[in-house]
């Protein structure tokens, strides 16, 4: 068990959001979402299938427990990684 620590950037939550609750790809530019999908790969938060992107159990967890705004630079999220590879929210003080 250890713990991980993810920087969304504003592009890459929006992008994030719209995969959770259904996306339009004529809403996003096409460099701002390849820029988007990349980061979320990066971290883990969507995985490439045949026809595209899908969000990740990671990517929902993330999702759900995320501040809904972010104060002018990327949302923070911290969680415990588990031995099979989820991860949970951090606990808070």
């Amino acid at each position: 068990m250890s713990m991980r620590r993810l920087a969304i950037f504003e592009d890459e939550w929006r992008l994030l959001v719209d995969l959770v609750t259904g996306f339009s790809h004529d809403r996003c530019h096409p460099m701002r979402f390849e820029l988007a999908v990349k980061g979320l790969m990066r971290v883990g938060l969507v995985e490439e299938v045949s026809n595209g992107v899908r969000v990740t159990q990671l990517g929902r967890q993330v999702r759900a427990s995320c501040p809904p705004f972010g104060y002018g630079g990327p949302r923070v999220w911290a969680g415990v990684v588990e031995a099979d590879g989820t991860m949970k929210p951090a606990a808070t003080a």
